[in-house]
């Protein structure tokens, strides 16, 4: 059975949460990115952005591509507030594993109320961030803007992973397994974009990460 909450199904809602997730300052995305990061059909997405711009939750244009309007940005960080604030709460109260966190918060972030989520995030003396490093929208639905950079766009040097910015399963699996995660100390050794690849050395060890996980894992850059 498909919830719907606020008018919205689950799987609306995903988009919403998808594109907020995507998008630096408001900026327009192609359908393409988001057939590859959701699992629906391209034929699927179309008709979803096109309910989603009917009810103004997005605007969608037909070459430009889709950006939330303000309705729906405070409809997704509704949705990721929920979500972050409870990853926190599995994470630190019940020690669940970075994955296991994100698999869950997506089953409750539908569900949970305003006021129970703002009960946990008293609770949890009101974090910042999720484990994941990203920032946990306020009880007036605000973002803080961040300063950090794409792997992908980052040039040689030394820098520290400030999160992952789109979490899947397979994309925090293999975050995890390369050791790319929030807090680590990494060395961009080389960019080969024609290979489609990040060389890094991560604790004294070559690592090749896929520029597709590239994108999506933030950083900053430290002094040597």
């Amino acid at each position: 059975m498909v919830m719907v909450m606020n008018g919205l199904s689950e799987s609306a809602e995903n988009y919403l949460k998808a594109i907020y997730r995507l998008s630096r300052n408001n900026e327009f995305i192609k359908p393409k990115v988001l057939m590859d990061v959701l699992p629906y059909a391209s034929s699927t997405i179309t008709i979803i952005l096109q309910r989603l711009a009917s009810k103004g939750y997005v605007e969608y244009r037909k070459y430009r591509g889709v950006r939330l309007t303000e309705k729906g940005k405070i409809h997704a960080a509704k949705i990721l507030r929920a979500h972050r604030v409870f990853e926190v709460f599995l994470y630190q109260k019940l020690l669940m594993d970075i994955i296991d966190i994100h698999v869950e918060a997506c089953k409750a972030e539908h569900a949970l109320s305003t006021r129970v989520v703002d009960k946990l995030y008293e609770f949890l003396d009101k974090p910042k961030r999720c484990p994941h490093g990203n920032p946990i929208p306020t009880e007036d639905l605000e973002t803080p803007k961040l300063n950090d950079t794409p792997l992908a766009r980052a040039e040689k040097g030394m820098y520290v992973v400030t999160r992952i910015s789109y979490e899947t399963v397979d994309i925090l699996r293999i975050a995890k397994n390369l050791g790319m995660i929030p807090g680590k100390r990494i060395r961009i050794i080389h960019l080969d974009p024609k290979h489609n690849v990040v060389i890094l050395d991560v604790d004294g060890r070559s690592q090749t990460v896929p520029l597709s996980i590239a994108r999506v894992i933030n950083v900053v850059k430290i002094e040597e």
